[in-house]
């Protein structure tokens, strides 16, 4: 085959066929010439009578094989969705109770309490090793806080 002018771009064109032109009638009218890549593969004959290839049973093959690679892959991302998500949720926890862990010593010190640096230091690691006691620190009232600072120091909660 030779080169081709398409667009004012040489072409090469290698294994097409050749084809003659077909004057327009009506029982050649309902020809239909499907290229390589569409869902089947004809050839027409002189008369406009089509038959099946080889071609159409390779491609139903392979779009089973591409629909079953495609749900695998699909299987395979929406598990590491997930478990992406649940790491990042992990993450997001551990940033926010960092957060809160930082603040304890100053969220003790504005109290309206008089205990000295170390009861505030012993009152702040005591809640930041106890991660349900900062919890319940943090969700309470300034009264029921000083409460639990108080009991924090005399050694009645655990």
């Amino acid at each position: 085959m030779g080169k081709t002018m398409v667009g004012g771009q040489p072409m090469d064109f290698v294994g097409v066929a050749q084809v003659e032109p077909v004057e327009e009638t009506e029982e050649n009218s309902l020809r239909q010439l499907d290229w390589p890549g569409e869902a089947h593969s004809r050839i027409c004959t002189s008369k406009g009578v089509s038959k099946q290839t080889s071609r159409s049973k390779k491609r139903k093959i392979m779009d089973r094989t591409d629909d079953m690679l495609l749900g695998v892959i699909l299987g395979f991302f929406s598990r590491a969705s997930a478990s992406i998500e649940k790491v990042a949720n992990g993450l997001s926890y551990e940033i926010h109770a960092s957060r809160r862990r930082a603040s304890l010593y100053e969220s003790i010190g504005k109290l309206p309490i008089r205990i000295d640096m170390n009861d505030r230091l012993k009152v702040s690691y005591f809640l930041a090793m106890n991660s349900k006691a900062m919890d319940m620190f943090f969700g309470l009232p300034d009264d029921a806080k000083i409460r639990m600072v108080q009991m924090a120091l005399d050694g009645q909660l655990k």
